[in-house]
């Protein structure tokens, strides 16, 4: 059965290596902070160009970039609507507020021309969301944000391997998380996430804070949380590290070959300037979204939504006082927006039938118009 991520195909593609990582694990018995997780931190940091610290999750991972910097009551925090709900998320639990920014129609990622007219004295730091496989603009964002003396995160969930200005994602900002859910670019066999950083204190206090706060053996300096990422998944990620840029590869030839075959028929996606998108989801746009969608489903082709509503009509109007945001556009894009199968092991005659059942639709459509 075609499916819209990879995840069931790792065991048949990898299992050989994957069960020995295992095993190694299984034999030496640290399963936490063992020495995969060690090797694990070293190899990324080589791969990104930035400190790793590895966590729990990616949501952690952005709760403890917001802990680490100081934020809290009192504060804002600039953050896109259209998004998973972690870095709002994260926000609120660290007693600030969330100030929603509107995004661009052709990229869905945060639009920078909308920043300076929400920061206020109060503004602390800025979440930019990598969408769908490439960055922010954050050589435009960190701009802004040096001139206003505000900290800027990277989610760089989507985004992991992709690249801005030549840098790669997860060090274009003063911290970068991400996260190795099952479904993400590189992921693991459960949860797991990464914070990076090329500041030496804010490293130290990310390695402390993601375990208690501990210093010493038995020595705890400042309040922090229980967060590590367990030796068993830092294995599996050892493994698909290995072969993460063939697979970047492969998704980047399935995307081209959506681009061509289906730019007549939909909103394709758009790579903006200075970005190289790895395709995290293969998501396009367009006004017919709910009927296509219905119409693949019935041919057996897994689709999906993200996101079906806006985190600024959800979380921030239940937990914050309402700020009666007004973003047209992500208020559009959650009516427009379906991703599409895209994975390294995808078929090529499952890609066929894909377009083909695309063109099918949008042929009968148009015969009624």
């Amino acid at each position: 059965m075609m499916s819209l991520f990879a995840t069931s195909h790792y065991a048949e593609v990898y299992g050989d290596e994957l069960r020995s990582a295992y095993e190694n694990v299984l034999s030496h018995g640290q399963y936490i902070l063992g020495p995969e997780v060690a090797a694990l931190e070293e190899r990324l940091t080589d791969f990104v160009g930035a400190r790793c610290t590895t966590v729990a999750n990616g949501t952690d991972a952005l709760f403890i970039a917001l802990s680490v910097l100081d934020i809290g009551v009192h504060d804002e925090v600039i953050v896109p609507s259209f998004t998973w709900v972690s870095p709002v998320e994260a926000v609120v639990l660290r007693g600030a507020k969330p100030v929603f920014v509107d995004i661009h129609a052709d990229s869905f990622l945060l639009n920078p021309d909308c920043i300076e007219a929400a920061i206020t004295e109060h503004t602390r730091a800025i979440i930019a969301v990598n969408l769908f496989g490439q960055t922010a603009d954050f050589s435009a964002i960190n701009r802004i944000a040096e001139k206003h003396k505000i900290v800027v995160i990277e989610d760089a969930a989507q985004s992991f391997g992709a690249c801005h200005a030549s840098q790669r994602s997860c060090a274009l900002t003063t911290i970068g998380t991400t996260s190795f859910f099952p479904t993400k670019p590189l992921g693991c066999f459960g949860d797991g996430g990464a914070l990076f950083t090329n500041d030496a204190v804010l490293h130290e206090r990310i390695a402390q804070f993601r375990s208690h706060g501990k210093t010493g053996p038995q020595t705890f300096t400042i309040p922090g949380v229980n967060s590590r990422l367990d030796s068993l998944q830092a294995a599996i990620l050892l493994v698909k590290l290995k072969y993460f840029a063939q697979e970047l590869d492969e998704r980047k030839r399935i995307a081209t070959l959506y681009d061509e075959q289906l730019c007549n028929e939909v909103m394709t996606p758009v790579t903006m300037s200075q970005n190289d998108h790895i395709y995290a989801l293969y998501t396009i746009q367009t006004d017919y979204r709910d009927e296509l969608k219905s119409f693949l489903t019935e041919r057996g082709i897994p689709t999906g939504i993200y996101y079906t509503q806006p985190i600024h009509h959800q979380l921030g109007k239940a937990s914050l006082e309402d700020r009666d945001d007004t973003l047209p556009i992500t208020d559009q894009m959650v009516t427009r927006v379906l991703s599409l199968p895209i994975h390294p092991f995808l078929q090529e005659r499952e890609q066929e039938k894909v377009i083909s059942m695309i063109k099918l639709f949008f042929r009968n459509l148009n015969r009624f118009k």
